[in-house]
């Protein structure tokens, strides 16, 4: 059976091109990437030329079930027309033309209301605080203030039950700290006796040692010398120090 592709080359006049089926593959796989490539990269231009373009916010409100509700939200772009500055609002899936609007609700966000005849009217919010004072009406009511915080206190009663260590543990921990404290203040009443009674055998004992001894059987003096001969010693000693240090004590002196 002779060959398809010898056979599709002999017709068509490409048999002494001498092309492969590895060279074709390579050839194909090269175009459908460079199809995809340029398809990314237009699909990423075009989504950011659109969000460039259409940079503007619009929010649409309308009667929906006897409420005032959002119906729907869309992308405008403005576009010059003329030579006279006039510009128009064009809406991008809703593709209708608007005279720009005035009453700016955010940055670069407008709001409008859908009347009844599908007419699109550019709408803002009014100052509710400024119409509460042409009417009167008291921002701050004590009764309501008095009312909310009975709720408040019913609520918390029923649903917001508390626990027994958050209801009790400040009354627990205030009571062990008390009993504690009283423990350490009659302990130390009970051995403030035993320490003065320590204090005192240790000044009775300093006042023993103090105390001049008799002389002793041997024929010396005893403890009675000992303490005048101690005392001229440290006077010798205190004197040649006062001396060395005003300079007049040298080791031909000693």
């Amino acid at each position: 059976m002779p060959d398809l592709l010898s056979t599709a080359g002999d017709t068509f006049g490409f048999s002494s091109w001498n092309v492969g089926l590895g060279t074709m593959g390579t050839f194909t796989l090269f175009i459908v990437l460079a199809l995809l490539i340029a398809g990314g990269g237009g699909f990423l231009f075009y989504w950011w030329w659109s969000k460039k373009v259409y940079s503007q916010k619009i929010k649409v409100f309308a009667m929906m079930g006897k409420q005032p509700m959002l119906k729907y939200e869309d992308k405008a772009r403005i576009i010059p027309v003329g030579y006279a500055g006039d510009k128009l609002f064009l809406m991008k899936k809703q593709k209708r033309a608007l005279p720009p609007p005035t009453i700016q609700m955010g940055f670069k966000e407008w709001w409008y209301w859908e009347r009844e005849d599908g007419e699109l009217i550019n709408i803002g919010l009014d100052n509710l605080d400024e119409i509460q004072r042409q009417l009167g009406i008291q921002f701050v009511d004590t009764d309501m203030r008095m009312q909310r915080l009975g709720i408040e206190k019913n609520l918390q009663f029923r649903l917001q039950k508390q626990s027994f260590w958050e209801k009790y543990g400040g009354m627990i921990a205030n009571g062990i700290f008390y009993v504690l404290v009283t423990l350490m203040l009659i302990v130390l009443f009970l051995q403030w006796r035993k320490v003065a009674e320590a204090v005192s055998g240790a000044v009775a004992s300093v006042s023993s040692c103090q105390a001049p001894t008799k002389p002793a059987q041997t024929g010396g003096t005893g403890a009675s010398g000992v303490v005048p001969a101690l005392i001229m010693l440290g006077s010798i000693k205190w004197r040649m120090w006062r001396l060395k240090r005003n300079g007049k004590y040298t080791l031909n002196n000693s």
